[in-house]
């Protein structure tokens, strides 16, 4: 809908898991000083591992229509929960389009 509708997004705190799908459907995205990306993979107990195959299959496609390198998509999934990562503001620069 973010995408559809042409919004912009803009970070200033954190903005963990869903929300960075959110952020990155932006047309122009701001992460501001003190705004953070933070990712993990999908994995839980209450998740069947079709359920992750699922979920993690549509986050790859928004992210890839956002323009993220599938080289920063892999290095999210990696992530196993309850670890979080919270990319440089470096790394998110060299990674999306």
């Amino acid at each position: 809908m973010i995408r559809a509708a042409g919004l912009d997004t803009e970070v200033t705190g954190g903005c963990l898991l869903a929300c960075t799908v959110m952020f990155f459907a932006g047309r122009n995205r701001w992460l501001r000083d003190g705004g953070r990306l933070g990712f993990h993979s999908y994995r839980s107990d209450a998740m069947t591992p079709q359920d992750v195959v699922r979920d993690e299959r549509v986050e790859r496609r928004a992210f890839a229509a956002a323009g993220v390198a599938p080289s920063l998509v892999e290095r999210i999934f990696a992530v196993l929960p309850p670890q979080m990562w919270y990319p440089t503001q470096e790394e998110l620069t060299a990674s999306v389009s």
